[in-house]
């Protein structure tokens, strides 16, 4: 067998396919958007374009108002000391018209109202929290995936 230096091998495929590649990959990470516990939230500063928002791990005890994101698609409030889930800012004509993932996991959730306006909910985890009731999910006509694991 032949040894070829590594340094002699030209690379294969199109350098146009791996500009399309690099262009894909800036523009999904210019629509999602993730916080650190230890980064100050400042939503402000987010393209309104966004579609993903991670804030878990952010110590979060209340919402932002999140009706600058029109196409918000996923919200991620995992590990977090959010107690509720009612809020003005958390609202149909506030920015979660188009939500199709919820994610709640591990917070400290003890009521919860306002999941009939979610109609494009496809995904949602409230899973690790404190509630004893849930209702109203009849409006989630497009749900598909409800975690609620290691409540009360």
């Amino acid at each position: 067998m032949n040894d070829i230096p590594i340094d002699n091998i030209e690379p294969k495929g199109d350098q146009s396919v791996e500009k399309s590649n690099d262009q894909k990959r800036q523009q999904i990470e210019k629509q999602t958007v993730y916080y650190t516990p230890y980064e100050q939230l400042d939503l402000v500063s987010v393209d309104d374009e966004t579609e993903t928002i991670d804030l878990s791990q952010s110590r979060l005890n209340t919402f932002e108002n999140f009706s600058k994101f029109k196409n918000l698609k996923s919200i991620c409030f995992r590990n977090n000391f959010l107690k509720t889930f009612i809020s003005d800012n958390f609202h149909h004509d506030k920015g979660f018209g188009s939500i199709v993932e919820l994610d709640f996991y591990d917070n400290q959730i003890e009521k919860i109202e306002n999941l009939n306006q979610f109609t494009t909910l496809q995904i949602l985890d409230l899973s690790f929290n404190k509630f004893k009731k849930i209702e109203n999910l009849d409006g989630l006509v497009n749900l598909k995936k409800l975690f609620l694991v290691h409540n009360r």
